[in-house]
């Protein structure tokens, strides 16, 4: 079997189980119980190889929208769980590391962007939506981060709301591939050129309970 073929099998086979991990973490009553936590370092984990296979795969194939996702996706991945195992700890220079390489990813989409833009009805506009939307996520990663790391009187108080975000955007990024894969690839969309709806529509649907979820922790955490 050729690597790259059987990097996606082994990449989708390590997809599906994070997003069943991190179904169990997420429907699990009360949160932090052992369950939970079990079932989130599952999802952590097999998300990680996962965004590692996906390296190797554009390794192979190199395709810049899916380097941009795949290093947005771990960065949410990866600060959810330093959140719950560092609990407010100050960041260290991998965490300003991993800022800058998203920040990187962002101009990495900026310029796919522009590169495949020809016009408002042109036949890459969807395209360019789906690369303008996931630097829109990159900027408001970048700014929040920013002034998480920067302030010291509060983070004790948010790293609870801090893993909710994350681990809950990073959860929509595996909805995501799901949806792709199993209703994206239909003919009817392929065929019509509407497979990048696919790319957007789940944070779009999603992202105001996130964020609706997150204030409410935020607001609820003692100062």
């Amino acid at each position: 079997m050729e690597p790259y073929k059987l990097s996606v099998y082994i990449h989708v086979a390590l997809t599906l189980i994070a997003f069943a991990a991190g179904s169990i973490a997420l429907v699990t009553q009360p949160k932090g119980n052992k369950t939970h936590r079990k079932a989130g370092m599952l999802y952590f984990v097999t998300f990680l190889a996962a965004g590692l296979t996906g390296f190797f795969m554009l390794f192979l194939k190199y395709k810049a929208l899916l380097l941009g996702v795949t290093i947005v996706n771990l960065y949410l991945c990866i600060t959810g769980f330093k959140a719950v195992r560092y609990k407010g700890a100050p960041p260290g220079w991998v965490d300003w590391l991993m800022l800058v390489v998203l920040g990187g990813s962002g101009v990495l989409l900026l310029s796919d962007g522009l590169r495949i833009y020809n016009g408002l009805f042109g036949s890459d506009f969807g395209w360019v939506c789906v690369r303008f939307f996931y630097i829109f996520l990159i900027a408001y990663t970048l700014i929040s981060d920013m002034r998480y790391f920067i302030q010291k009187t509060d983070r004790k108080r948010l790293w609870l709301p801090r893993h909710i975000e994350k681990m809950l955007i990073s959860f929509i990024a595996l909805l995501t591939g799901v949806i792709l894969r199993g209703i994206g690839d239909l003919d009817f969309f392929a065929a019509r050129d509407l497979k990048w709806i696919f790319w957007i529509i789940a944070y779009i649907l999603c992202l105001p309970f996130v964020f609706f979820w997150v204030r409410r922790y935020s607001i609820r955490q003692p100062k």
